[in-house]
């Protein structure tokens, strides 16, 4: 079978049925590939591609149906205070809006950076196990030196596993830089200018993807806007299809309540009470090392006094982490309210959009709206005063991690 976009090439050659063809195959993919962005498509495709909007506009036409008839379903059965005898419930209904504007987000995001924060933790879990290791590669380096008839092969051995363990650290942390300045990249795309300290705020977090998402989704909100307000000025559609283009900004509008609220339901029932249970093992932790120092002899009592100002240093970056995760809930708050008086006026003027001049101002409120929403939710970002209070930030968020991922 030939591929699709190198019929063309085989026919005006006379190739397709010679024992060349293979040969011309392979260099007109060559050629193709070279002549293409990097990742911008695979090679089995005939066509790359097009922008979000046309990749998604049928489904978001169809979302935007479906949302206004639920919305509509749910005002009903708010009118009959929630009472039903057949039918869904106000409840069941607004579930099935959030899992509607769920499936379509995930859909929009899917090609995103979501996820990269996890992945550049997962990238340094490996990396701190690489440099445990190499410690205990050093050590047993020493040893086997300092040996009253060292063996030099066995000198050798550990230096090359050593060697090959910093190899591969060095190859991790240059694809955690790599992901740092793609991540700065997006941000910058999408009208952000953060720098390479509120890039290592950011992924040193443990709510960094869901502020990722967040972004992601205003973005892609932004996006979809843009190309269609430049849709309806160069085509002119008749009213019916401006009311279907109008049921696009239903499924923006929810998309961007959600994700707030989704957010700040996770700040309130996973990040800051995970916070609390760290806070609960240090004050555990404290409180033994200080009944164990009444006892201890004095160079115990050392080293439990550096462990109680180590847990010291964490409380104060939980107290700080706390702090941020607050300023920032309130933040997401005001995006919120936002997006939620920009839904209901969606809602609200969905049924009489009527011509495109109704539509094209609504566009631009809504272009308005994105910046007073973009101002909001960009993240509190901090840069780090130091390089152990990076890591300690860091320590505190894989725990975040952990206890969110148990729970």
């Amino acid at each position: 079978m030939t591929v699709p976009f190198l019929r063309p090439i085989l026919a005006s050659t006379g190739l397709a049925s010679t024992g060349l063809a293979s040969t011309c195959l392979v260099l007109a993919c060559i050629a193709a590939i070279a002549g293409r962005p990097a990742a911008a498509w695979t090679l089995w495709e005939a066509e790359p591609p097009g922008t979000a909007l046309e990749q998604h506009l049928d489904r978001l036409i169809e979302g935007g149906e479906d949302l206004t008839e639920l919305h509509d379903r749910i005002e009903d059965s708010r009118e009959r205070s929630g009472f039903r005898l057949l039918g869904r419930s106000t409840k069941g209904l607004e579930r099935d809006v959030d899992a509607l504007v769920l499936e379509i987000e995930k859909a929009l995001l899917q090609d995103g950076n979501v996820g990269a924060i996890e992945e550049i933790r997962r990238l340094r879990a490996e990396i701190a196990g690489l440099g445990r290791e190499i410690e205990v590669l050093r050590r047993d380096l020493y040893l086997a030196r300092q040996a009253a008839a060292p063996d030099p092969d066995e000198t050798d051995r550990i230096e090359g596993r050593i060697a090959r363990r910093e190899a591969e650290m060095a190859a991790l942390e240059g694809e955690v830089a790599a992901r740092k300045q793609a991540l700065q990249q997006s941000f910058a795309e999408a009208g952000a200018a953060l720098g390479p300290e509120e890039i290592d705020s950011l992924t040193s977090r443990a709510d960094g993807d869901d502020l990722l998402r967040m972004f992601a989704v205003f973005d892609i909100t932004r996006k979809i806007t843009d190309e269609l307000k430049a849709l309806m000025a160069e085509t002119s559609p008749s009213p019916a299809m401006q009311i279907q283009y109008y049921g696009v900004f239903v499924v923006m509008a929810e998309l961007q309540v959600m994700v707030h609220r989704e957010y700040m339901r996770r700040l309130d029932e996973e990040y800051l009470p995970a916070l609390e249970t760290i806070k609960g093992e240090i004050d555990a932790t404290v409180a033994f090392a200080r009944e164990r120092m009444t006892t201890a002899t004095p160079e115990q009592q050392d080293i439990y006094a550096k462990n109680i100002a180590a847990n010291a240093l964490s409380l104060d970056v939980i107290a700080r982490y706390e702090r941020i995760l607050d300023r920032q809930k309130a933040r997401s708050a005001e995006a919120m309210e936002k997006a939620r008086s920009w839904l209901d006026v969606t809602y609200s003027t969905y049924d009489t959009a009527v011509n495109s001049m109704n539509v094209l101002n609504f566009i631009d409120e809504t272009d308005r709206l994105f910046g007073e929403i973009m101002t909001r939710q960009l993240p509190d970002l901090e840069p780090f005063d130091d390089t152990v209070l990076r890591q300690r930030f860091e320590e505190i968020s894989d725990r975040v991690a952990e206890i969110v991922g148990n729970s």
